[in-house]
């Protein structure tokens, strides 16, 4: 090669400023390499195909050395023989300039001329040549099935979508994804995997479906309510129920305010700061505080007179022990061995990662502890931060992530009995749908300045705290 001049015999790429030409006739060698007739690489007729040497120009081709494609030998490869690379590259060039006079080198004038060229080549190869928008695989020399774009194919490597947390999402796309829907039908499909649900996540144009089983929400008709995904243990609301009809028992039909005892009728009352009467004061302030039910109201189940022995402890559930009670369609009132699981979860997870709050566990798991009435040291992470509104304690309370961003967030509110509320600010109570000994019900319990869970049997009259967990099948 002339020290003055870049030429490489027949393989000559003229320089028009803003293309690559040759007579017209972009990217051309012999007949045999890249030739542009207004369609792209066409030889003969056909489309980077020439005889089986598609895309190849005889060892100055696309070779990966820092500027073009190559894969292991393997790459890009279209019908057979496609988009292959059996080359040496990029490795000479001609710049010419329009009057076909030599360019004058220089090292500066060379590296401007070579990222030009650099950047023509790669816009035009991967929008306008016919091999980039043909049926690709990549993996394996095999022809792509006539109904993919593309195919991967590998039995020890997988496709790594894009990482975003919830944080990351708003900050991208906004916190009401206007980003996206202002983008309308071209952000449709758009796929991430989201570090904060761990789930695999598409834009449908109005929301985010995730691919994991949980929805980001779900509603009862009247309310709607964030939902977790908690590995093993499924799918929970992470907020408390709050509606007043059932549709249990002879349909829907609306619950009865009272505070009273009853294990035959349905009732709900109020969260209420201090004790007596309930009020509606507080929740008509905070409906995420939801309401309290009694057993009844939220098991759907009466005239229970033995205990559960299946959906228990250690024992998993039945078809007869899922009782939707008064969760939405597709949802039901967890057993006592649902609890025990969602326990297991967050304590596990939570040893040495924030999956669910943002403090850690120190004490994992232990089998004992499907039948013990306290465990662990997760109530703090399955405690909200914040303390309910009304009281003195101050934040935190317990360090869970917040109900959008995977926490169970337990709101301190109390439960009522016999007509009084009790205990507003300092516990946390929640039905299970399993029976014990006849009259009594398994519920969880964390406490304020408490850092484990509770798992009792009691009386169903008392009214509690509810949440839903999503049906697996």
């Amino acid at each position: 090669m002339d020290a003055n001049s870049f030429h490489s015999g027949v393989n000559i790429f003229y320089n028009n400023v803003d293309g690559l030409l040759h007579g017209g006739n972009d990217f051309r060698h012999d007949g045999n390499g890249f030739r542009n007739d207004g369609i792209g690489f066409r030889n003969n007729g056909n489309d980077c195909r020439n005889n089986g040497n598609d895309c190849r120009n005889n060892g100055i081709g696309f070779r990966n050395n820092g500027i073009g494609f190559r894969n292991d030998g393997i790459g890009f490869r279209n019908n057979g023989n496609g988009c292959r690379n059996n080359g040496n590259g990029l490795l000479k060039v001609l710049i010419i300039s329009k009057s076909n006079k030599k360019y004058k080198y220089s090292p500066v004038n060379f590296i401007k001329q070579m990222k030009k060229i650099l950047l023509t080549m790669t816009a035009f190869i991967m929008l306008s040549a016919s091999c980039a928008s043909a049926q690709v695989t990549i993996g394996e020399l095999k022809d792509p099935e006539s109904f993919s774009i593309l195919e991967l194919v590998s039995t020890d490597r997988g496709l790594r979508l894009p990482q975003m947390s919830n944080a990351n999402k708003n900050d991208v796309f906004g916190t009401d994804n206007a980003t996206l829907i202002a983008a309308g039908d071209d952000a449709l499909g758009l796929q991430i995997f989201n570090t904060t649900t761990l789930c695999v996540e598409t834009w449908n144009g109005t929301e985010w479906i995730l691919a994991c089983a949980c929805p980001q929400s779900v509603t009862d008709g009247q309310n709607t309510y964030s939902v977790g995904y908690f590995g093993a243990a499924g799918c929970w609301m992470t907020e408390n129920l709050r509606t007043k009809t059932k549709s249990y028992g002879g349909g829907i039909a609306d619950l009865s305010e009272n505070p009273g005892e009853s294990t035959t009728a349905p009732y709900y009352s109020y969260p209420t700061e201090g004790y007596g009467s309930p009020t509606d004061a507080k929740f008509t302030a905070h409906p995420e505080y939801g309401l309290l039910y009694n057993w009844v109201a939220a098991s759907g189940r009466t005239g229970v007179s033995t205990a559960d022995v299946d959906g228990v402890g250690s024992a998993p559930d039945t078809d007869a022990t899922k009782h939707q009670g008064i969760c939405p369609d597709g949802w039901h009132l967890p057993s006592d061995y649902e609890w025990n699981r969602l326990d297991k979860e967050i304590a596990n997870a939570s040893l040495n990662s924030n999956k669910y709050g943002i403090e850690n566990t120190t004490l994992q798991w232990d089998d004992s502890w499907y039948t013990n009435d306290y465990r662990g040291d997760h109530g703090k992470i399955m405690k909200s931060s914040t303390a309910v509104a009304g009281t003195n304690i101050l934040d935190p309370v317990g360090y869970s992530n917040t109900p959008a961003n995977n926490g169970f967030n337990a709101l301190l509110v109390g439960y009522v009995e016999g007509g009084s509320a009790d205990d507003y600010g300092s516990k946390a109570l929640f039905w299970s749908s399993s029976s014990g000994v006849t009259g009594n019900a398994w519920f969880r319990i964390v406490l304020e300045g408490d850092a484990g869970v509770g798992r009792y049997e009691f009386g169903n009259v008392f009214l509690f705290s509810v949440r839903c967990k999503k049906n697996e099948n």
